[in-house]
């Protein structure tokens, strides 16, 4: 009889221990997932970032191109004015 009222008893005690655990487990998964949805939104807000940011860097890649072509253009009519130059200087001597 003593040993059915102690197992039932420790059963119950188990029962309890079990749910607890279970709570505690329940309350990190929340935690976690509230965690992740901030790291998400903010891997979100990353990636829209860097989309918004894709065109302008194309933007400036096309400017720089066309400003180093306007560069070498100017440098290559430096060259082609400083030839005549010393051409010219030749042919007076």
């Amino acid at each position: 009889m003593y040993f059915t009222v102690i197992l039932f008893i420790f059963i119950v005690l188990l029962t309890i221990v079990s749910i607890f655990k279970t709570l505690e487990v329940f309350q990190e998964s929340i935690k976690m997932n509230k965690e992740i949805k901030i790291i998400r939104s903010k891997l979100y807000t990353e990636l829209e970032i860097q989309r918004s940011l894709k065109p302008r860097i194309k933007l400036l890649d096309g400017l720089n191109a066309i400003m180093l072509k306007r560069v070498t253009v100017i440098i290559k009519e430096l060259i082609d004015l400083q030839n005549s130059i010393i051409s010219y200087r030749m042919m007076d001597n």
